[in-house]
């Protein structure tokens, strides 16, 4: 028989942002992979997760104001490895509190946001999306 030899897996971590309003999931398309996500991205060295994420809310959505973090949704293990052979990504999701007006600034890495209701947010966003979905839903 085959001897399996399983590596011990590292793993990066990102936070997102579940960012709820009436009923609503706030989503932003990613330009180049053209797929529905939540705001987030992955922590720098030394940075703690509140830093992560408000460092990632301000470059992902900077008109944003007031913001606070609340209590963790869930959390998500991407399939495999993603970032390269033996890494893998661990998304933590938070509930985030903020205010955006109407009319909501983007930074370079998404094309479009978009409030979705849950329904929507299932069938169209990222694995991550339903994840968080699932979790708020449950």
């Amino acid at each position: 028989g085959h001897s399996i030899i399983m590596a011990i897996m590292k793993f990066n971590v990102g936070v997102k942002a579940a960012i709820i309003q009436n009923d609503k999931l706030l989503v932003v398309k990613h330009r180049t992979k053209g797929f529905w996500d939540v705001p987030g991205g992955r922590i720098d060295t030394e940075e703690s997760v509140q830093q992560t994420l408000m460092r990632e809310l301000n470059e992902e959505l900077p008109s944003h104001s007031n913001a606070s973090i609340g209590d963790i949704v869930c959390a998500y293990r991407v399939p495999g490895s993603v970032i390269d052979d033996e890494t893998g990504l661990l998304l933590l999701v938070y509930r985030v509190e903020l205010t955006l007006g109407d009319d909501i600034a983007l930074s370079d890495e998404h094309s479009e946001v978009k409030w979705m209701t849950f329904d929507e947010a299932n069938q169209y966003g990222s694995h991550i999306v339903k994840e968080t979905v699932k979790a708020l839903t449950a």
